[in-house]
């Protein structure tokens, strides 16, 4: 039974709380970080509204991830 639990459930366990914390950064921090950044690069034509759009949801979010990895590149260099 013991087996059973570190075999099966707790990598299930982590698996979820990864994807968890994976989804709040890159839904949220990410996102919220490159809003800005689309929304002056379009003048203010996307993104729309939040959830609207999956596409431009995942580009704005991928925008943000670009600035946080740029914004650590030039604080350690």
């Amino acid at each position: 039974m013991g087996e059973l639990i570190f075999e099966l459930v707790l990598p299930a366990i982590g698996r979820f709380i990864v994807f968890l914390l994976v989804e709040l950064l890159f839904q949220t921090i990410f996102y919220f970080t490159g809003y800005p950044i689309v929304k002056m690069l379009t003048l203010g034509v996307y993104p729309k509204v939040m959830g609207e759009s999956e596409g431009s949801d995942n580009v704005t979010s991928i925008i943000g991830l670009m600035v946080w990895v740029a914004l650590i590149v030039v604080f350690i260099a």
